[in-house]
């Protein structure tokens, strides 16, 4: 379906980058810092390393861990 449908493909990474930025977010409060603001960069990869068709997302960012 992602394949078939950037829209929805776009949809995910959004899906997926708004949980990461909340858990950043969580993170920051607990250690006193407030207002803070989380970006990345990322892009889609649509073949593995064998070139079957699997896409997924790239992600460069601050890491929450």
């Amino acid at each position: 379906m992602l394949l078939k449908d950037m829209g929805l493909l776009s949809d995910a990474l959004t899906v997926f980058l708004g949980a990461v930025f909340a858990l950043q977010r969580r993170r920051a409060r607990r250690q006193g810092l407030r207002g803070g603001q989380a970006g990345a960069v990322s892009f889609i990869q649509f073949f593995g390393s064998a070139l079957q068709v699997t896409p997924h997302f790239h992600l460069m960012g601050p890491s929450p861990w």
